[in-house]
């Protein structure tokens, strides 16, 4: 995972906890709630696309054929064969962090 990457959620997690100190330190029972129905409420809809002919998609089941679709055709079968790799990549690898976060 990138540096960025992990700098970005580093930012986000802080403003969460400024926003949640707060609330807390708000002592308002209705901004309180309002906070949480706000965090249980499930908003993860995919908005609008547009489809291979201009049209544009707001069906779920529409949206979901031109996703599958699309990444159908750029999705690549699997031939069981591994690819060679030389021993500068192997140590390059041995190299790259895992789970830098």
């Amino acid at each position: 995972m990138s540096l960025i990457v992990c700098l970005w959620r580093k930012l986000v997690r802080e403003r969460d906890i400024c926003e949640e100190e707060r609330i807390v330190e708000a002592d308002n029972l209705g901004e309180f709630y309002r906070f949480i129905n706000k965090r249980i409420s499930n908003k993860s809809s995919i908005g609008a696309i547009v489809g291979d002919c201009g049209e544009v998609l707001t069906e779920n089941m529409d949206k979901a054929n031109a996703f599958n679709k699309y990444f159908a055709s750029v999705g690549v079968v699997d031939d069981g064969v591994n690819p060679y790799l030389t021993q500068e990549t192997t140590l390059v690898q041995r190299r790259v962090p895992i789970g830098m976060c």
